[in-house]
């Protein structure tokens, strides 16, 4: 028994004295560190097999995740790319607006100016012109009245003075002087009427148409221009009949009248042979009194008629049947006239058959 609880004793001392020895505590960890590796190397294949597969899904998701991170860096360095390139092409257009307005701006301001000095050039030119015209007509003028004061007028009172110097001498019979003396009222009737012309035409010129429209009698008035221009008439034998049954009013300026028909029959009778016949004759409608002056005279060639009125002198003038000189201004003055007092005027003629003018004047009342 004591032997039994010596040997129980001695076991439990000498294996607690083992186990309190370096020998076992080393050889027990390593049993404990093999025991903890191989659960490790247990537990690590396990989690080594689900760590590769979430580390397939993690490197898969890293990946798509740098995928979409660079789509959205390229995206917003796209965006970035075209922000600017908006930004600069909306700069270069409000550029190319300001330049292009204010080039506008220059331009319309450079033409204001142009054309401000086109206007002031234009006037300048305009008033150039018109005193040019003015002074040419001034030119005309004068040359007009030097040609009928050196030719026109000249040839009838040299014709005078040497009728009267005949006269004087002694040397004309009783027959003579009486056919000398019908000459004589003849010429001093067409220079009084050149003279007359001459100087309404002159003044008028200078000063302008004046026009005192009145109402009067036309036939009245022709019947007293009539008169006067029998003489001439009847120096030719030509027969001046005038026909009219009533009155006829007229409104017109007096004196214009009696230089329009003065005019148109003193050249009926220049043109009108001897032995011819001049009519003075009226018509008339709702607005016009028409007053006819026809001849049996020698008429107007074609090319003169196209410039009838529109040109003064020698060119439209020309001497009558029997040699009658003319300053060739009558005809102009008719024309002028006539327009003043609102009238109208037409020319009939044959070459050879005569002439008929006709001169519509506006009814009184």
């Amino acid at each position: 028994m004591l032997i039994n609880k010596f040997f129980s004793r001695y076991s439990f001392m000498l294996g607690l004295i083992f186990l309190l020895s370096p020998g076992f505590a080393q050889t027990a960890n390593d049993t404990s560190l093999h025991k903890l590796q191989h659960q490790k190397k247990s537990s690590g294949i396990t989690s080594n097999s689900n760590g590769q597969a979430n580390l397939s899904q993690q490197q898969a998701d890293n990946i798509r995740l740098v995928n979409e991170l660079k789509i959205k860096e390229q995206s917003i360095a796209f965006s970035r790319k075209l922000f600017w390139i908006r930004n600069v092409a909306a700069v270069i257009v409000i550029i190319i607006i300001v330049l292009i307005v204010r080039n506008n701006r220059q331009k319309t301001a450079f033409n204001k100016v142009l054309q401000k000095q086109n206007a002031d050039i234009a006037s300048q030119k305009a008033e150039i012109l018109q005193q040019k015209e003015t002074l040419h007509k001034l030119n005309n003028t004068k040359d007009r009245l030097f040609s009928v004061i050196s030719h026109d007028l000249r040839s009838p009172f040299a014709a005078i003075l040497q009728t009267m110097d005949s006269f004087r001498a002694g040397e004309i019979t009783a027959e003579e002087q009486k056919e000398i003396m019908n000459s004589f009222y003849q010429q001093v009737g067409l220079v009084n009427l050149m003279v007359n012309n001459m100087l309404v035409w002159a003044n008028e010129q200078q000063t302008g148409i004046k026009t005192d429209v009145v109402a009067l009698d036309i036939a009245a008035a022709m019947e007293e221009i009539i008169t006067i221009s029998n003489f001439l008439a009847k120096n030719k034998r030509i027969r001046l009949n005038h026909s009219f049954d009533t009155d006829r009013y007229v409104l017109a300026d007096l004196n214009h009248v009696k230089i329009i028909f003065q005019n148109l029959i003193g050249n009926a009778i220049k043109f009108t042979p001897h032995g011819g016949t001049i009519e003075v004759f009226y018509g008339g409608d709702e607005d016009y009194q028409v007053i006819h002056v026809k001849d049996n005279g020698i008429g107007i060639l074609p090319q003169k008629m196209e410039k009838l009125f529109k040109i003064t002198g020698k060119d439209i003038s020309g001497s009558g049947t029997n040699n009658e000189a003319g300053a060739g201004i009558g005809l102009g003055l008719i024309k002028q006239f006539v327009d003043t007092n609102n009238g109208k005027l037409e020319v009939k003629s044959k070459p050879g058959e005569g002439s008929e003018f006709i001169v519509y004047l506006e009814k009184a009342g």
